[in-house]
């Protein structure tokens, strides 16, 4: 692959002529050995598969977690998002000065999969950052939620590290005494939420829920306890996933690893 990318020609889609293809040689070792190291791809593809799977019974299980914490309450209610909240807003509306490093500025592909990726290619001073969250500071226990794309999803706030973001995000600051921030996650992401996302989105390129629509959002509410057991058992889910990941990462690298190996002639 290597090779191939190295003779690749073109501006906007580099591509490999069909001579260059067909002249391309390919190591080919022995038929044994060739089935020695399809046994080990094999083995390290399994494991992966297997891994993935265990991935996502899990993800499945904690959306699962929110219904089965509903149904178990002994007490629920339908309150307002905006009735749980300090404040809802967005993210800055004007494209700020970017610095070559500095505070990360994200965007809705950093929350779509419903945590929080610091990884972004654009930054801003410590000064810009200042400037922007000057009247509403981001803080642990805050949750974010996409308001335009890919909307619905929301992501909570775990750690301290500095960050801003763009306006088709909105900013929730939960009323701490009323709701547990990773319960109210949980309620913002559930079927019931999204299909209230779904039935208020606006526009046809992107659609957009406005902040105004965002705080009239019935949150299905539980007892304190409810809340606390819910979030314990999706923080445990959680960790374990962590858990998961981490290992098909390592099968990942592993996998890359032999490949390179078996067709470079090192295995």
């Amino acid at each position: 692959v290597a090779a191939m990318t190295r003779l690749a020609t073109g501006a906007s889609y580099p591509a490999v002529s069909d001579a260059t293809v067909k002249s391309s040689e390919i190591p080919l070792p022995p038929l044994l050995e060739q089935r020695r190291i399809a046994s080990m791809l094999d083995a390290v593809s399994r494991l992966r598969a297997q891994r993935r799977a265990a991935i996502g019974a899990l993800e499945q299980s904690v959306s699962r977690l929110f219904e089965e914490a509903l149904a178990s309450s002994r007490t629920r209610e339908s309150i307002p998002l905006g009735a749980l909240t300090s404040k809802i807003t967005d993210g800055t509306h004007q494209a700020p000065v970017w610095a070559p490093k500095g505070v990360p500025f994200l965007f809705v592909s950093n929350v779509v999969s419903g945590k929080i990726n610091y990884k972004t290619t654009k930054f801003v001073s410590e000064e810009t950052y200042s400037e922007l969250t000057k009247s509403t500071a981001i803080e642990v226990g805050d949750l974010l939620y996409t308001a335009v794309g890919s909307y619905g999803v929301p992501a909570l706030v775990q750690d301290g590290r500095p960050f801003i973001f763009q306006r088709h995000i909105a900013l929730i600051k939960p009323l701490r005494d009323r709701v547990h921030p990773a319960f109210l996650r949980g309620a913002l992401g559930s079927t019931y939420v999204r299909r209230q996302a779904d039935r208020v989105a606006r526009g046809v390129a992107q659609k957009t829920v406005t902040l105004g629509d965002l705080a009239k959002f019935e949150i299905p509410l539980i007892d304190e306890s409810s809340q606390v057991r819910y979030v314990t058992r999706v923080q445990a889910a959680e960790e374990l996933l962590a858990l998961h990941a981490a290992h098909l990462a390592k099968l990942d690298e592993l996998f890359a690893s032999l490949q390179h190996r078996a067709f470079s002639g090192q295995l």
